[in-house]
């Protein structure tokens, strides 16, 4: 885990007798955009049913993401901002309490937090919500969390897209997720910035 997120892992583990060393192998970093995949990934934002979100990280770097490229000509004008809030107009779900709050400081609401804080807790609550040509963007980091879980939803007929910041990984897994009508989207874009540092 991050340095930021060992905390309170290590404060439930300390109640339960455990000793523990933190030793953080990953760092979360913000990642820099080229106009063109930031311009990409927005066009997408107001046009997709489900965001589904597996990391705090993920929201607050997305957020960051539409702050920094500015309001449109009219909102700019008006002396007003550009926030997330904005161009999401689907459904949002959120792995977990700690990226349902990121999502509340963000102005967004969760519309679906699973029992089971991962994953594979998102691919359950999903089995029962019709999915058949919905959009679905899963915004992920380089470390590729959520493959499982477009494939899952591919198959039952969701136009997913994926993020991701390496070009050729990012495609290869497209293609390997991708079947029937609709293939997988890739946006290169890694909203999660995760960086392994060791």
């Amino acid at each position: 885990r991050p340095r930021e997120d060992q905390p309170e892992l290590t404060r439930r583990l300390k109640r339960l007798g455990a000793e523990c060393v933190n030793l953080p192998t990953i760092e979360i970093r913000p990642q820099a955009f080229t106009e063109g995949e930031r311009r990409r990934l927005l066009r997408r934002l107001p046009r997709v049913d489900w965001v589904l979100f597996n990391s705090r990280h993920g929201v607050e770097a997305l957020d960051r993401l539409v702050r920094q490229a500015g309001p449109p000509e009219s909102r700019r004008r008006a002396g007003a901002g550009q926030k997330l809030s904005d161009l999401l107009e689907g459904r949002i779900c959120a792995i977990g309490p700690r990226t349902k709050s990121a999502l509340k400081t963000a102005g967004l609401k969760a519309d679906l937090v699973p029992e089971e804080f991962s994953t594979e807790g998102i691919r359950r609550a999903f089995q029962a919500i019709p999915v058949r040509g919905k959009r679905i963007l899963i915004p992920r980091s380089q470390r590729a969390i959520g493959d499982k879980l477009a494939s899952a939803l591919r198959q039952r007929g969701a136009r997913v897209i994926i993020t991701g910041r390496n070009p050729e990984t990012l495609q290869q897994t497209a293609r390997e997720i991708s079947c029937g009508e609709h293939p997988v989207r890739p946006v290169v874009c890694d909203v999660a910035a995760s960086q392994a540092i060791a």
